[in-house]
């Protein structure tokens, strides 16, 4: 039986919001060389306070199931995967 793991990525960023989108640039692009990698799984925290991690994807679920890939805590529609993904819920279009 396969073990879950844990890697950690070190960046600097200004704020919150512009480690939101590093992070949700790093573990996209990762996703692409490794498929295996859960992009709704990965985490994003202070270097220093590494275990109160907050979601790096929205993961909201949309009405036909599938899980919104947006950054968390995201202003407007939530995202379904793929360009032209389905939109869903309550906000402005971005």
């Amino acid at each position: 039986m396969d073990q879950g793991f844990t890697v950690h990525v070190s960046f600097a960023a200004e704020s919150l919001a512009q480690a939101r989108e590093r992070a949700v640039m790093y573990v996209e692009a990762l996703a692409i060389l490794r498929p295996e990698v859960s992009l709704l799984d990965t985490r994003l925290s202070r270097g220093d306070l590494w275990p109160l991690g907050e979601p790096s994807f929205c993961g909201v679920e949309g009405p036909d199931g599938e899980l919104c890939n947006d950054v968390h805590q995201h202003p407007g529609f939530h995202s379904g995967p793929g360009l032209g993904g389905l939109s869903w819920g309550d906000g402005d279009p971005r």
